[in-house]
């Protein structure tokens, strides 16, 4: 019988192919707008190439310019995540982005949506005919607008040691911190998260690439950790394991709570009920309404709007599919259950 579902999930298809976007194990999702980065995740090292370009690959909404590459996964309530970032930060003072700096960064991200969001990262700034400066930058965007830039003064650091970078949520605050060491750490200014939008159920969090020069930019990023509720979070940050209020039903998470289950582990039990498909219809759901939702930045607002609604129907779509297959897995007898 033809699923009432496949026209939805060819369209999203498309949609996931035309703006590029995979998921790398133990990242998240790469989003790659301008379709030209490249990711390589090996023995937990994440590298994105960013390639010598005529056009800026950076993340400012007040440009309407935000197509720097960046691999993000969803959290919830207070966090922690952390990162160290390796690289040749040397933009040059030619930059694509009018009116600006060369620039080349690398760091932390947290997203709660187009027009509302925190960049953390280690950075060099190169004006024309002065000096390239090295410094950690830390800024927030506020419903589409800078509303305050990094300076190079805020968080100094020096070019040729690498920077740990940690991003903390606790409340309606985000704290940046950096270290050259990963044991001393010093803090920017707290931001104050006032918008809406942070008050979702779900952010993103992860890593991004931001560069306005003509030359290849390669940062490295490894070390990567996040801690949720006091809970570290690793692999898989789309799949079973992720845990919400809508599914209604409380995913076993220690050897002790899985022994009703039987022998055999719970992504085991999904292929013996044949539910992998569910579960891929839920990631490319969950993946296009993230795009959606990240692309509507220069959209008008009626058209945002609009947006909002796709993103809200799409992920309420996901998650039938995903409560639909975890409670059919759950009722479906394992070789050692019962």
């Amino acid at each position: 019988m033809k699923s009432p579902l496949l026209p939805v999930l060819i369209a999203l298809a498309v949609t996931i192919t035309a703006f590029g976007q995979d998921q790398i194990q133990g990242w998240g999702i790469a989003l790659n707008p301008a379709k030209d980065c490249e990711f390589q995740a090996t023995n937990g090292i994440l590298t994105i190439t960013v390639p010598g370009s005529s056009e800026p690959h950076d993340m400012s909404a007040e440009l309407g310019s935000t197509t720097a590459p960046h691999v993000v996964r969803p959290v919830k309530g207070d966090f922690i995540v952390q990162v160290r970032v390796d690289g040749d930060f040397a933009p040059g003072d030619d930059s694509t982005q009018g009116g600006r700096t060369g620039y080349t960064g690398a760091g932390l991200v947290a997203i709660a949506d187009g027009r509302n969001y925190i960049r953390h990262e280690r950075a060099t700034l190169h004006g024309e005919g002065d000096e390239p400066h090295p410094y950690t930058n830390f800024e927030i965007r506020v419903d589409g607008e800078l509303e305050r830039g990094g300076t190079t003064g805020d968080l100094p650091t020096e070019n040729d040691k690498p920077t740990w970078l940690r991003l903390e949520r606790r409340g309606q605050q985000l704290l940046g911190s950096m270290s050259q060491d990963g044991v001393n750490w010093t803090s920017g200014e707290p931001k104050e998260l006032r918008s809406a939008a942070w008050n979702k159920d779900e952010i993103l969090v992860g890593v991004a690439a931001i560069s306005t020069s003509r030359k290849p930019f390669t940062p490295r990023y490894s070390e990567f950790s996040l801690q949720q509720g006091g809970k570290a979070i690793t692999a898989d940050p789309l799949g079973i394991g992720h845990t919400t209020a809508t599914l209604g039903v409380k995913m076993p998470q220690t050897e002790s709570e899985k022994q009703p289950l039987g022998a055999s582990s719970l992504e085991q039990k999904f292929q013996e009920v044949d539910a992998s498909l569910a579960l891929e219809q839920y990631r490319e759901l969950m993946r296009s309404a993230l795009q959606l939702e990240l692309s509507s930045t220069r959209l008008a607002d009626d058209q945002r709007s609009k947006i909002r609604h796709e993103v809200d129907e799409l992920r309420f779509r996901a998650e039938e599919i995903r409560a639909q297959a975890i409670k059919r897995a759950l009722a479906t007898p394992t070789a050692g259950g019962k």
